[in-house]
């Protein structure tokens, strides 16, 4: 529009522009459900500076714009936030969803009836062509829950875990030891440590743990042996810690090899908050020796590595909700950010985080060490 100022004989002319009409895309990366099943977590808002949006019941037709590289098994749908303001949605599951980043270079165009008075051409942004979805690595894996013993100074138990009366005593001990260990570069290991049993059954309870909506779990830990006697050995799931379900049940032999021990998480706990019961029974006269605990989800586990140095490791205590960095160099900063790229958390000059204030979701967790390196890495609590 324009104003006219008068000063004498002389006439001004004043001209004030408004806004010029583009589109305002607020993310142009969609995520995959933390679930992996290919399905999209949520929807991206896109405002329109300049001009409304010529919605038809509060959607845009499909003539109004068109679709690039459209992942198979995905529909888009367009809907109204207000005149000028639109969400951006992607319904269904991608049939191909296996490695990160899949798709980067998902594309729109909007066509002239996109718009309520002007041409599409005279729009900036009105066309897109780099837009990504980001899918979760098929073993990527959760971390629900994971222990190596550490953390701890033998012979004492890590915090959260704990031995019911009558599964301990001055010759009967659960504890931690030095020296075997499966843990690479680590040092301890769990001990049942044992002179004279007779038939009977000795518990060491894991801290609570939140399977949360997760399915396909399974626990997984590395066990040997130095065992005389008739020793067996089993893993049990409990919700109260009274009432036990059996899920891994051995007769082991003597053995100084480290093996992997698995089992399946039965239905009617997931969802739920847990106990893991490990116990031997019956007679026996030395020792299981086991370590790294850990869930597993789809058969792989934990920390998803997205750039991380070899020796830097991220640990995490549901009790304390804590996040710890083992390096052998001296860690600058951790950084911790959703996945929007927003920082939600930060410490520095220490290797240790809290997480408390965080919901439960992914997040990304940035490491940089004295020495300049940085690592990343993606975490669920």
């Amino acid at each position: 529009m324009a104003d006219f100022l008068q000063d004498n004989d002389n006439v001004f002319s004043l001209t004030v522009k408004g806004p010029t009409p583009m589109l305002i895309w607020k993310e142009t990366i969609f995520q995959e459900s933390p679930m992996d099943d290919g399905s999209i977590e949520k929807a991206i808002s896109i405002d329109l500076e300049g001009d409304e949006f010529a919605w038809t019941d509060d959607v845009l037709t499909d003539n109004s714009y068109k679709v690039h590289n459209l992942p198979e098994g995905l529909q888009l749908s367009m809907d109204k936030i207000g005149p000028s303001s639109l969400s951006l949605a992607l319904h269904g599951k991608v049939t191909k969803h296996e490695t990160i980043d899949d798709i980067s270079n998902l594309g729109l165009t909007f066509n002239d009836n996109a718009f309520k008075t002007i041409n599409a051409a005279n729009i900036q942004q009105s066309e897109i062509l780099t837009l990504q979805i980001n899918y979760y690595d098929e073993k990527e894996g959760i971390r629900l829950f994971a222990e190596d013993f550490e953390d701890t100074l033998p012979p004492a138990l890590p915090l959260g875990w704990e031995v019911p009366d009558g599964s301990n005593g001055s010759v009967n001990l659960w504890e931690t030891v030095v020296g075997s260990n499966h843990t690479q570069g680590g040092y301890n290991g769990i001990q049942f440590y044992n002179k004279n049993s007779n038939n009977e059954s000795f518990w060491l309870i894991s801290p609570a743990i939140d399977l949360m909506d997760f399915n396909d779990l399974s626990l997984s830990f590395w066990q040997k042996y130095d065992l005389n006697g008739d020793a067996k050995n089993k893993v049990a799931i409990s919700i109260d810690k009274q009432n036990w379900t059996v899920i891994y049940d051995d007769h082991p032999k003597e053995s100084d090899v480290w093996e992997e021990a698995k089992a399946k998480i039965p239905e009617q706990f997931l969802g739920k908050t847990v106990y893991l019961g490990f116990c031997i029974y019956e007679e026996q006269a030395w020792g299981w020796f086991w370590d790294d605990v850990s869930l597993l989800v789809n058969d792989f586990n934990a920390i998803h590595e997205l750039r991380a140095e070899k020796d830097v490791k991220l640990h995490y205590d549901d009790v304390l909700q804590t996040m710890r960095v083992e390096s052998a160099h001296e860690v600058f900063s951790i950084s911790i950010y959703d996945m929007l790229g927003r920082e939600v958390a930060s410490n520095t000059g220490v290797r240790h985080i809290s997480t408390n204030h965080l919901s439960h979701n992914i997040y990304i967790v940035r490491i940089q060490l004295n020495d300049g390196t940085i690592s990343t890495l993606k975490f669920k609590k």
